[in-house]
């Protein structure tokens, strides 16, 4: 898959499914784009908020999570999940 095709399958298909995940507040998608002419190690990263990590592990349990988490085989090639916990200061 080219990465044109690879963005244009996240944007348009992928996302649509992703973004009915209950207890989602934010989806934000970052197409890699090197500056530098070098091919970076990824396309792409996501950023999905929720309220409280309780709210992330019941959205991916849903079937709208388990539907989003079996479509993404079908345009990524490698996926390292990483999960980050917010804490707000002020």
């Amino acid at each position: 898959m080219t990465k044109g095709q690879f963005a244009d399958y996240w944007l348009k298909k992928h996302a649509p499914l992703a973004k009915k995940m209950p207890g989602l507040k934010r989806y934000t998608i970052n197409i890699v784009k090197a500056t530098d002419g070098e091919e970076p190690g990824y396309q792409g990263t996501a950023e999905l908020h929720f309220d409280s990590f309780e709210d992330y592990e019941r959205a991916f349990e849903s079937p709208e999570g388990k539907k989003a988490v079996d479509d993404v085989k079908n345009f990524a090639r490698k996926v390292t999940s990483i999960t980050i916990e917010e804490n707000k200061i002020v």
